[in-house]
């Protein structure tokens, strides 16, 4: 494939873009201005490599993921020496509450990548490619799922970075499972029954390690997740909040009001496209 130039600040339609390609040789993507959303790119096969302003093209062999700020010059491509790059991208227009999430160690200049390991390999790999699944779709909801696995993918990759240290593997696992069901009222004693830990171990772990109490992450997952919901479709706000796990639609709007500062109908209007 010919090298594809772009020399302007690209944007993408919506809060989400992602696919699955292989590239032989020749394949080279170059954007001296970037993006105007976030880029993150997984090697599944062969290798790739990204160019950097001051120094040698970094590489990135299988299960490497990398991470790319808006407005960062792009240069990457299949490495040479391997021929073939097989790659999951993901472009998002990430919720603000997850720039903690995207502090990577950098490898070269505006180039971010971490080589997961063991469990969070096979983790973030897995909610990468429902990211990609979910958001060619085609369902209503399809991009609300697409954005919910990447954020499970940022928390798996979050446990292993090593600007952070290593989330304890207790804790992962509970974390993982609220992001797999929102709806699920999640009691501290139920949380700390699937960690094995007894709640008052439970709750001092989670606090020590996530530095919020279990009770206010859940919420505050569930409001992210309400945010996006109220963002990008149209249901009502009954139905947000049944999505979110709050069966009383008017309790939702005052958790909602206490979080983000606005009603939730508020917040749909001042973000509609």
């Amino acid at each position: 494939m010919p090298s594809r130039q772009q020399p302007v600040l690209l944007g993408y339609d919506g809060p989400l873009t992602a696919g699955a390609i292989t590239e032989g040789r020749s394949y080279r993507t170059v954007r001296p201005g970037g993006t105007d959303d976030w880029l993150m790119i997984q090697t599944i096969e062969g290798a790739g490599h990204f160019g950097t302003v001051d120094a040698a093209a970094v590489g990135a062999g299988a299960g490497t993921v990398v991470l790319i700020p808006p407005g960062t010059p792009q240069d990457y491509g299949t490495d040479p020496a391997v021929g073939r790059w097989a790659l999951r991208f993901v472009h998002v227009r990430v919720p603000s509450a997850w720039n903690p999430l995207l502090r990577w160690p950098e490898a070269g200049a505006g180039i971010r990548m971490l080589v997961p390991e063991g469990e969070a390999a096979g983790e973030i790999a897995a909610h990468l490619d429902a990211v990609v699944r979910w958001s060619r779709s085609g369902w209503s909801h399809g991009t609300d799922l697409a954005l919910n696995a990447l954020h499970a993918a940022l928390l798996w990759a979050e446990a292993i970075n090593p600007e952070h240290g290593q989330v304890d593997p207790r804790i992962r696992a509970v974390v993982d499972a609220i992001e797999r069901d929102h709806r699920r009222p999640w009691s501290v004693a139920e949380m700390a029954a699937q960690a094995r830990l007894s709640p008052s171990r439970f709750a001092h772990l989670f606090a020590a390690e996530l530095g919020t109490t279990p009770a206010a992450f859940v919420e505050g997952r569930r409001m992210d997740l309400a945010r996006q919901l109220l963002t990008v479709t149209q249901l009502p706000v009954a139905e947000v909040a049944a999505e979110v796990g709050f069966e009383d639609p008017f309790y939702f709007s005052q958790r909602f009001r206490r979080a983000v500062g606005v009603s939730p109908r508020e917040h749909r209007r001042r973000h509609a496209p």
